[in-house]
Formats: structure tokens, sequence, C-alpha cells
């Protein structure tokens, strides 16, 4: 389940919550699909951890915990910083997760970049519908737009460092592109 709180023991299983009581809270094995409905539960009362009757009936998934780990890491430092590129964002968490052990889950580097991407996609504005679009600057480097020109049913927008800028002076001869429609 999405979202869902998760809980992971040291033998690779995990869990999510099935219902909660007063007294206790009553976690089910999350392999639920077509092919293999595990019936395996824990029963947590005052911090304590009691499986249930039922075993189960798959295999372990050695490491899920520790994808679970980078997958939430990945999430909160994308959230936290926009500006830095998704690829090192997901090193960056595969690194300090995955030490000397070998983790035969762990989605490759393209696909945890795609985590800190999504993650992003909910933050950032709608995509713009029509030329008359309100351009946030929430979502830029400061002093990154240099300009946005309309004229008549035409509009403009030039993005640029200073440093960019700067290697544009210095230029014998520019080149240009744009979209054109």
């Amino acid at each position: 389940q999405r979202s869902a709180c998760k809980l992971f023991d040291n033998l690779g299983f995990n869990y999510v919550v099935n219902k909660s009581t007063t007294k206790a809270r009553y976690w089910r094995c999350s392999v639920r699909s077509a092919k293999c409905k595990c019936l395996a539960s824990v029963r947590e009362s005052d911090g304590m951890f009691v499986g249930g009757p039922i075993g189960h009936n798959h295999m372990p998934s050695v490491g899920s915990d520790i994808v679970a780990q980078v997958r939430k890491k990945i999430k909160r430092d994308a959230r936290k910083d926009l500006y830095k590129p998704a690829g090192r964002i997901a090193e960056e968490a595969v690194r300090k997760f995955v030490c000397d052990q070998p983790c035969e889950k762990l989605p490759t580097l393209t696909e945890l970049a795609r985590v800190a991407n999504r993650g992003r996609a909910k933050l950032r504005p709608a995509e713009p519908k029509h030329v008359e679009f309100e351009l946030s600057v929430d979502f830029l480097p400061r002093d990154f737009l240099k300009g946005d020109i309309v004229e008549t049913s035409r509009r403009h927008i030039m993005f640029a460092t200073d440093k960019m800028l700067a290697l544009l002076c210095d230029a014998k001869t520019w080149y240009m592109d744009g979209t054109f429609s």
C-alpha cells in the first residue's frame, strides 16, 4: 500500500496496518496479490510485537527495509532542495543506506531519480494551457528570470544566469534556438 505506515522485521517481511484498537495495533503481511494472499500477521501492544498463528506462504523480500529508507530519504531531500539534480539525490541516498551488503531489491539509479522527480512534480505549478499564464518565480533560482516580454499575442521569456550572460558578452558569434509553432 502506498503512503501507508509499514513495519519491517529482521527476516525480510513487511507489514501494513490492518486495524487499530485502543489496546493494540494489528499488522498484516503486505503481500496481497491474485497469486499470493499471505495471511501472516503481527500484533503490537505496549511496544511488544507478537507474530500471529499463521506463517508466511512466500519467501522474504530481503532488503525491502533498505529500499523503503532510500525512497523516503529521496522524497524528503527532493522536496527540500528543488534545484539539486534528481540523480545526485538518488546517489547520495543509496550511498548512505547501502554500504557493503548487496541489495537485490534496490531499483536502478534512474528509477530512483524518477522517485525524486515525481515527488517534486506535486510541488510544481500546473502546466500552462495558453500564453497568458502567470509565471511563478517561486520555482526559479534567484535572478534566473531576465525578462518576460508580451507583445500582442506573442510572449518571450528569457532565462539566464549572470555567468551565462558574461560568456555571451565575450562570444564573437551567437546561435539562437526557439520553439515556433
